[in-house]
């Protein structure tokens, strides 16, 4: 849906109807993947708590997309109140070794050579979360070496770049640092590309943010909480009360 700011006019809503039009097309027939990645992520948000959704250009397919991105694939600093504020954050997904060789030869990436991902740098996104996962699915990881996706850092920070320094007014440079975004390959730890954050237009370089994050609970940090967490407590109580009884129980019965 859209929504008209301002003097509602003729013209404006038949322009917001248009954009509402054109978005629902493109997410829900266009983009396939939108529909059942969002059910899947508000299901999970219910129990896990924080998950985020990826709004961006994909560079690939050459359209607009969302993409769930689940908590352990997203690092954010713990004591940080929204993504706007943070002064950085980082995105890790596993990217096919062919599916980088494209984004090469697009010119989204550079050319420097990048050899085959190593099975160190998949375990980066292992966390336990994942293990505890995959065991309750009765998954298990037997992927071959030689098919190991890459692991790329998606790193949305600030940098006094040189050659790009900001200046005031006068031509000083200030050594404020701007927003950008930084891709690096895990394994390689080579930089894949760097890209301006703000609005060409923007004078006040304004750092873009192209995360949603979807809360379940709110906790006391950046992340919230979801059933888990408050099961978990739970079940550690009735765990701990029914030993106790047990103890209890099993020393009245005793003799002596």
């Amino acid at each position: 849906k859209s929504q008209v700011l301002g003097k509602h006019t003729e013209e404006k809503e038949a322009s917001a109807g248009r954009v509402a039009e054109f978005l629902n097309y493109s997410l829900m027939v266009k983009d396939e993947e939108y529909y059942p990645q969002t059910d899947s992520m508000l299901f999970v948000l219910s129990y896990e708590g924080s998950q985020f959704k990826k709004i961006f250009r994909d560079p690939l397919i050459r359209q607009p997309v969302s993409r769930w991105v689940k908590a352990e694939s997203f690092v954010v600093p713990y004591d940080q109140s929204s993504l706007k504020a943070s002064p950085r954050y980082t995105h890790i997904y596993p990217l096919e070794h062919n599916d980088l060789l494209k984004l090469q030869a697009t010119g989204f990436y550079t050319d420097d050579a990048v050899g085959r991902a190593s099975t160190r740098a998949v375990d980066l996104l292992n966390s336990g979360l994942k293990e505890k996962r995959d065991q309750a699915q009765g998954q298990t990881d037997s992927m071959l070496p030689e098919d190991a996706p890459h692991t790329i850092l998606e790193c949305h920070c600030l940098r006094d770049l040189e050659g790009f320094e900001h200046a005031d007014d006068s031509g000083e440079k200030t050594g404020i640092a701007l927003p950008y975004i930084v891709h690096v390959e895990y394994d390689s730890k080579k930089v894949l590309g760097v890209y301006r954050n703000w609005k060409e237009i923007d004078a006040d370089q304004a750092k873009r943010v192209w995360f949603v994050h979807y809360p379940f609970i709110p906790g006391d940090g950046f992340y919230s909480y979801g059933n888990l967490h408050l099961a978990g407590g739970l079940a550690a109580a009735c765990t701990a009360a029914l030993r106790i009884l047990l103890a209890g129980s099993l020393f009245a019965s005793i003799p002596g």
